[in-house]
């Protein structure tokens, strides 16, 4: 497996005062994300308490226990029965936890629970299953990011995504040519606003770049990387979802890999992009 070679350094333009999220995370009560697939399976993903995220359950090889009260207790303490929450692209909508049960995840298999979510192809139906929402448990507030991808429709709103990000990159004087979009995201900004995401690719090249407008603050976070392959995507973030109350914007995004990817929690502000953690995924 080869390794990319990041050449370039993440250049940082701050424009006007940077601006804070709202709320504490030590302060924060306890919650849990994680992500809803197309056939109606919940994988929850990370605990957040006491202002820390973890993954303490066990990532390998396992059989689902047979039951909602056979689930271990360390795994998601007061969590896997409740209500869970789906911040889907057109609606919210509650979720209703039924069994656990194991799914593929790349070479292995993990744990995750049945829910009551029915707008999707039956349960086993591999051939559709895909991550479409953010789900989360506890008090906390989560957003749909709208994403478009490479094989969206070329309308205006695909026109305009890379209008922008061929336009900021000419400001900053970078080399556009052989350069195509791969995706372009709307994170929506708790102070209002949005931060948009945009990644590209060309011959051996990687561009990410993050542009928030908001009134309070205006930041551009921007990385130029050199791969050792042609239009190499690892690395590359798809945001499925913001969560919002904490002391910055997060998301929880596809984080792409060599092997499939990882799913990850990052914050964005001025100061930059900070993973906090990873897991789940389906890499070999």
């Amino acid at each position: 497996m080869k390794a990319v070679l990041w050449s370039a350094v993440l250049v940082l333009v701050l424009v006007g005062g940077a601006s804070s999220e709202s709320g504490s995370q030590t302060g924060h009560p306890p919650f849990m994300v994680g992500v809803l697939h197309s056939n109606g399976v919940l994988v929850p993903l990370a605990r957040f308490e006491a202002g820390k995220w973890t993954a303490p359950w066990p990532a390998d090889d396992r059989v689902a226990p047979p039951s909602l009260a056979a689930i271990p207790h360390s795994w998601w303490p007061g969590f896997s029965a409740n209500k869970w929450a789906a911040a889907l692209p057109n609606e919210s909508r509650s979720l209703t936890v039924l069994k656990p049960t194991t799914i593929a995840a790349g070479c292995q298999k993990a744990v995750a629970l049945t829910t009551d979510y029915v707008n999707a192809p039956p349960i086993g139906d591999t051939r559709y299953v895909r991550p479409i929402a953010t789900a989360a448990a506890g008090s906390v507030a989560i957003r749909a990011v709208r994403t478009l991808d490479v094989n969206s429709p070329r309308d205006a709103e695909w026109n305009a995504a890379e209008r922008k990000l061929f336009d900021r990159l000419g400001a900053m004087n970078r080399p556009k040519n052989g350069l195509l979009l791969q995706f372009a995201s709307r994170i929506p900004r708790e102070d209002g606003g949005e931060v948009s995401l945009y990644e590209a690719v060309s011959d051996r090249r990687f561009v990410r770049l993050f542009v928030s407008d908001n009134e309070r603050g205006h930041f551009v976070l921007f990385k130029d990387s050199a791969t050792d392959r042609d239009r190499e995507l690892v690395g590359a973030l798809i945001p499925l979802g913001a969560i919002w109350g904490l002391d910055r914007l997060t998301m929880l995004a596809w984080e792409q890999g060599f092997d499939g990817g990882r799913y990850s929690i990052v914050t964005i502000g001025a100061e930059g992009l900070s993973s906090m953690i990873s897991a789940g995924g389906s890499g070999c």
